[in-house]
């Protein structure tokens, strides 16, 4: 099986996000994922999550991935809501 094509499918699909843990859920060893990342082909953005260079940075998406109990709150939560178009320096997040 070539695990790099398979990575390569899957951020096409995900639009540039792939996790270890669907690379575990598929059967691909993590391993191919560093492997990506030290020949300049994906960016580790933190523990388990990789992006490739043709993806969206979006510091909202990974701050939810990484705190799922995280709960957007004041300035950021109105951005998100469409109420302000002043995009946030800070993150003000609530959590449990």
């Amino acid at each position: 099986m070539n695990y790099f094509k398979q990575i390569k499918d899957y951020l096409n699909i995900s639009r540039g996000v792939i996790t270890s843990s669907y690379c575990r859920q598929n059967g691909i060893p993590t391993s191919y994922l560093s492997r990506l990342v030290k020949k300049g082909l994906l960016i580790r953005i933190s523990k388990g999550l990789y992006i490739n260079k043709h993806a969206n940075y979006d510091e909202f998406y990974f701050s939810q991935y990484r705190f799922k109990k995280t709960i957007f709150s004041y300035e950021t939560a109105l951005f998100l809501l469409g109420v302000i178009d002043k995009i946030p320096h800070v993150l003000d997040i609530s959590g449990s």
